[in-house]
């Protein structure tokens, strides 16, 4: 039995740190109010997790995890197809068509809006890695602009990483600050969650310049613009 309540004292820290870091951020959250919302003493996240620090760390290693099995299955299917040379024009748009489901998903769902927030806090903690922003944006964005450079073998890398943290980036962000449109979205086909009709127009905006750029899109860069030829 006393195991089993330091392990209830340790998750029930973890939880409320998550929520508090996400809302907070590092310098606006403090061991005493992790300690109060949790209903524990100040002495159990030292005993636990080493200090206000070490419980940071944790609940980044911990979404971290979670994050990462959230994107597993598409990384595996996309490699397997380049390894095994079975990758086609269908497969691709798909495979994309996938992230950029996965990454809505990600931004919208009640159930990950700690955890994108927490991204957006990551850069204001403790010097370190940034295991959520890499998982979100580097590596799914690589796997983006793999597949893009299959679909239009004449981009070069570059430009291919531009588009995907293009496509990607707008929509992580706007999970990140979804109350900034809020003001303009009428009470009455508004609600307290994002409409579904958002979501809806990010994705066909999003596929739009995926096609666009398969479909032959060249970037012609001068000094002071860029034209899309």
């Amino acid at each position: 039995m006393e195991k089993k309540e330091r392990d209830d004292t340790k998750k029930r820290i973890l939880k409320t740190a998550i929520r508090l870091f996400a809302e907070y951020g590092y310098a606006g959250t403090s061991t005493r109010m992790i300690a109060t919302e949790a209903g524990v003493n100040l002495s159990a996240i030292s005993f636990h997790y080493n200090g206000k620090e070490g419980l940071y760390q944790e609940t980044l290693r911990y979404l971290g995890e979670r994050v990462g099995d959230y994107y597993n299955l598409m990384y595996e299917k996309v490699n397997r197809d380049f390894d095994e040379h079975t990758m086609t024009k269908e497969k691709a748009f798909a495979y994309i068509e996938e992230i950029i489901d996965l990454q809505l998903q990600a931004a919208f769902s009640r159930n990950n809006r700690y955890t994108v927030h927490m991204v957006w806090q990551e850069d204001r903690g403790p010097e370190g890695d940034q295991p959520l922003a890499n998982i979100l944006f580097t590596e799914v964005e690589s796997v983006m602009a793999q597949l893009l450079k299959f679909l239009a073998p004449g981009l070069n890398l570059e430009e291919a990483f531009i588009i995907s943290r293009h496509v990607n980036g707008s929509i992580i962000s706007f999970g990140e600050h979804q109350h900034l449109v809020s003001p303009f979205i009428s009470k009455k086909t508004g609600s307290e969650t994002v409409r579904e009709w958002i979501p809806k127009m990010i994705k066909n905006d999003c596929l739009m310049i995926v096609h666009g750029v398969v479909e032959g899109a060249s970037y012609v860069c001068s000094d002071d613009r860029i034209e899309i030829r």
